[in-house]
């Protein structure tokens, strides 16, 4: 059996999203979000922390509950160095 790259990535999400919650990160419960595959993780208090995947399936962002902070990385251009 063969697992495409696309696979790869989708399971990356999946099961990212998925260690998330039972970790306790995220003790409101995981969203994902169908239509960009962002995952909206949120705290008790029904705060939301969004995050973002690359093609791979990489986080490539983070931002915060009202979008007091926010990051963005391309593993792409950090390896291109």
């Amino acid at each position: 059996m063969i697992v495409r790259p696309e696979q790869y990535a989708a399971l990356r999400r999946y099961f990212f999203a998925e260690q998330m919650g039972e970790g306790g990160f995220a003790d409101g419960g995981v969203i994902r979000d169908p239509v960009t595959g962002a995952v909206l993780l949120r705290d008790a208090s029904g705060n939301n922390t969004r995050l973002t995947f690359d093609t791979q399936g990489f986080i490539n962002g983070v931002e915060s509950p009202q979008g007091h902070w926010s990051f963005y990385i391309s593993v792409q251009e950090c390896f291109s160095r």
